[in-house]
């Protein structure tokens, strides 16, 4: 070696010792300190540059425990939860965290997945179960899930072919494509599904209509055979009876022509579903020539059934609207009804509650809808996680509680630091509540707190 290479290896093997000895004496030091003020101080990063060392790298399974606990479960692609156990496992398929951590992504999704489905978000619930699939294909708990959003899926195709079914005026026939025959398959699906018992009572009460119109044209052999059908597909439905009363009493119809008349065009209206003029804009509904002939006659029994016919034919009407959050022709449907006398009390509040829901479930909050902390049962609370050595502070969180108590919509109101939200977010996210209720119903509100972070 040359005198001049000698001299800089000395120099900078000097160099290097002090900063080595440096370190040492820092790390002594603030070492001393530490147990001096009782407080976390920022560790002295490795210096990685200096070796070769493998350990001085966090090994995946560590970087999962990291990204789960900062909600990165699985995703983004390359820096999650699972990629990082399916690394762990790459490395070593026996690992047994890593297959306990892969287990616990599983359930995260699994969890979510069934949280969607109770929100009627199908959606997530689908994207979440396929994920969760996607790790392990024979799940029980998976395949449930699938199995029911398809039942779902399965039951929207029907419940939209009954529909238009209905409008086709294919309510019972032909026996391969009617509106009968596509709700029974609803029911065979979901026993429980009210649309589709509702969907058959409308079907019996249109049967019910079309008996009155066959009366009225002097078809009676015709009148009671529908009535008859109507009877056999809804025994209880509402306005058979009226039918029935209607086309026994045809013939005892008083002799004013101009009533006879009213209530003739009130069957035909009511037969084509144009039970309010609302329905066809120009067009005098099946109510309205009720009344108009109730206004010449205030004795004719066939106009009296005939109103409490289609007012009860509208009602239902407004429970298939509500069930299908179509809340406009629900409430303008409502207020055509209000002054028949007819109690409605109870679909009323159904809409109040229905669009409350529903804007509180869109974010749009009223004044009743801001509840305190105090007010709500935690069922589950998740300590928010530190992956770094920062001083601890409060974090002021303003989030929504669904009706199913789970959490959603989280904002950071104040933070003293960026990672303190961020950990406050992740944690409240994973908090459990009781549902909210009002007048026995569950529904969303929207909360907050001040949460305590301790390093």
């Amino acid at each position: 070696m040359s005198q001049r290479s000698r001299s800089i290896a000395l120099t900078y093997g000097g160099a290097a010792w002090l900063v080595i000895l440096g370190v040492v004496a820092g790390w002594f030091y603030l070492k001393q300190n530490t147990v001096q003020a009782n407080v976390d101080l920022p560790q002295i990063p490795q210096l990685a540059m200096l070796t070769s060392d493998p350990t001085a790298v966090d090994t995946p399974l560590q970087l999962a425990q990291v990204a789960y606990a900062a909600g990165r479960i699985t995703r983004p692609q390359g820096d999650s939860a699972l990629d990082y156990y399916r690394l762990q496992l790459a490395q070593n398929p026996n690992d047994a965290e890593a297959l306990q951590g892969i287990k616990r992504v599983s359930a995260y999704l699994i969890n979510g997945a069934e949280t969607a489905l109770r929100r009627d978000d199908w959606s997530s619930a689908r994207e979440l179960a396929h994920e969760a699939r996607a790790i392990n294909a024979e799940n029980p708990a998976v395949l449930s899930i699938l199995e029911r959003i398809n039942t779902h899926d399965r039951i929207a195709q029907l419940n939209d072919l009954a529909r238009a079914q209905i409008n086709n005026d294919k309510l019972t026939e032909p026996a391969d494509d009617n509106a009968l025959a596509s709700y029974r398959s609803i029911l065979a699906l979901d026993p429980a599904h009210d649309g589709a018992r509702q969907g058959i009572e409308m079907i019996a009460q249109r049967l019910a209509s079309l008996a009155q119109t066959e009366a009225f044209a002097d078809r009676t052999d015709r009148a009671k055979e529908l009535i008859a059908l109507a009877r056999s597909i809804a025994p209880n439905a509402p306005g058979i009876e009226a039918a029935q009363q209607l086309t026994n009493e045809w013939t005892n119809l008083t002799n004013d022509q101009a009533v006879k008349e009213d209530v003739m065009a009130a069957a035909q209206a009511a037969q084509a579903g144009v039970l309010l003029t609302s329905d066809e804009p120009g067009q005098l509904g099946a109510l309205e020539l009720y009344q108009a002939a109730l206004l010449k006659d205030p004795t004719s029994d066939a106009a009296q059934a005939g109103k409490e016919f289609v007012v009860q034919r509208v009602i239902d009407r407004i429970w298939m609207q509500l069930a299908n959050s179509d809340f406009e022709q629900a409430e303008s449907a409502l207020a055509a009804i209000a002054e028949t006398g007819v109690d409605t009390t109870a679909v009323a509040s159904e809409l109040d509650f229905l669009k409350r829901r529903a804007g509180n479930r869109a974010g749009n909050f009223d004044e009743r809808d801001y509840v305190a902390i105090s007010q709500l049962q935690i069922k589950r609370r998740v300590q928010p996680q530190i992956t770094s050595n920062i001083d601890g502070g409060t974090v002021e969180l303003a989030f929504t509680v669904d009706e199913n108590g789970a959490v959603s919509n989280v904002e950071v109101v104040a933070a003293g630091n960026p990672e303190l939200g961020e950990a406050a977010v992740n944690a409240i996210e994973r908090w459990k509540f009781a549902p909210y209720t009002w007048e026995g119903r569950q529904l969303p509100v929207r909360t907050g707190m001040i949460m305590r972070i301790e390093t």
